[in-house]
Formats: C-alpha cells, structure tokens, sequence
C-alpha cells in the first residue's frame, strides 16, 4: 500500500497525502509501527475478516477503503477518485499496484 501512495504522492505532491504518508512510512517505523496507531487500527478493520489470501483487487479496493477513512483528517478525495478511476480504466495506478503485486508474490516464493 505504502509504495502504491508514495508513487502517486511523488507524481502530485499532495501535501495531506505526503503527511499520510510520513506518518506510514515503513521507514521511519518503530518496531513495525507506524507512528500514528490509528492507521493500524484501521487497516486491521477493513481487512478483517479476511483469509490470509486476497485478489490484487480486493486488496486495490481495501487501499481505497483505507484512504477513505482517513478523509476524515485529510482532504484525500482526488486521491480516492484518481484510484478508482485508474481501475476503471485499468490503467496508470492500477497497473503500478498490480505491478508491486507481482514483485511481492517473487519476493514471497
């Protein structure tokens, strides 16, 4: 999730999404955590209830879910719709999230 964000950030520079992010970044997390809890709290939320398996779609689509949530704090709407719009079309966005996909199975096997 974080590559997918961070790619669109470097490509709009929307400062509430680079705060996002900041606060996200695998990089800067103690222990595994991000920096604001509540994030965790959140993802765990949309993706409870889930196997331990999901389709590049559900997982695209939890993404959205997830930057929803945090429009409570953030103007992130442009984010949601350019995510949904890339689906729809399957392109740009989409096609960078099935691409990290694909990485991580590689990494995975």
């Amino acid at each position: 999730m974080f590559s997918l964000l961070d790619s669109y950030w470097e490509q709009t520079q929307l400062e509430d999404l680079g705060g996002l992010l900041g606060s996200m970044n695998p990089n800067l997390l103690v222990d595994g955590v991000p920096i604001d809890d509540k994030l965790i709290f959140d993802w765990n939320n949309i993706v409870s209830g889930e196997s331990n398996y999901m389709t590049e779609t559900q997982g695209y689509n939890f993404v959205i879910q997830f930057i929803e949530k945090q429009e409570s704090w953030l103007d992130l709407s442009v984010v949601v719709f350019d995510l949904k719009k890339a689906y729809e079309n399957q392109d740009s966005y989409w096609v960078t999230w099935l691409k990290l996909c694909k990485k991580k199975k590689k990494n995975i096997t």
